[in-house]
């Protein structure tokens, strides 16, 4: 018996001879090609909000990490002034004029690791010290403030009456794990009678509103306490709520 072992060149010839149908590579339809677009779609839109909410998680544990830095902060400068907080501000009585404000303290910011201000002007926190929900932001006086601010109530600002230092000592909180001292803003300082004014178009505009707390993650706020515990609070927990705001026995 013998075998035919049939060569290449056969094949070639077999392939061109005369009435032999020949295929030609064939490529996606336009059908197929929108149906994997329409598949694409589907899951960019199916992801697009879980991609929202990790990105929410993730900016919240971040700013909370920073927000908690500014109360340790805050303590050690208690630890070394027996016992007072870093003042709110101190004020010209004279001339009803803020000499220094919290966040340019120096020995604060030294606890902070951010560098003193050489102008003794207001200057911008490094960009680790802003909170990464809201960008481009500009306070009500034209430059770019803290994210993050100080509890006006406790310091006595807002009672109206004029004093030289506004400041609060650690021995008068009665309940530093339920009173308030920084958290999420618009401005350097915070305070009740505000605590309902903010929107969301707040921080897409150049001007805020002084003295407002901010709701700016999924609707809730970061709050820091006095004994440097953190928390997301809502408009609901915030407003009003005297025990949050004020040093009541």
């Amino acid at each position: 018996m013998t075998f035919c072992c049939r060569k290449p060149e056969d094949e070639i010839l077999a392939r061109r001879r005369p009435g032999v149908l020949q295929r030609r590579p064939r490529g996606f339809s336009a059908t197929e090609l929108l149906i994997v677009v329409a598949i694409v779609l589907i899951i960019g839109m199916l992801s697009f909000p879980v991609y929202r909410r990790l990105r929410l998680q993730s900016d919240t544990l971040y700013d909370l990490n920073t927000l908690r830095s500014y109360q340790r902060a805050n303590m050690v400068y208690a630890a070394e002034h027996d016992g007072w907080y870093v003042p709110l501000m101190v004020l010209d009585v004279e001339t009803i004029t803020g000499l220094d404000y919290w966040y340019r303290n120096r020995q604060f910011r030294s606890y902070l690791g951010v560098p003193p201000d050489p102008s003794g002007s207001v200057s911008h926190y490094p960009p680790s010290f802003h909170s990464r929900r809201k960008k481009g932001f500009t306070s009500i006086y034209g430059w770019r403030g803290t994210d993050f601010s100080y509890n006006d109530d406790i310091h006595g600002g807002s009672s109206g009456r004029i004093q030289p230092v506004y400041q609060a000592r650690a021995s008068q909180i009665h309940r530093p794990s339920q009173t308030l001292a920084f958290a999420s803003s618009c401005d350097w300082y915070i305070i009740m009678r505000l605590a309902d004014s903010y929107t969301e178009k707040l921080d897409e505009t150049t001007k805020g509103i002084k003295g407002a707390i901010a709701y700016r993650y999924g609707g809730k706020a970061l709050v820091c306490y006095f004994d440097g515990s953190t928390a997301l609070l809502s408009r609901e927990e915030v407003v009003e709520n005297r025990r949050l705001w004020y040093n009541d026995p």
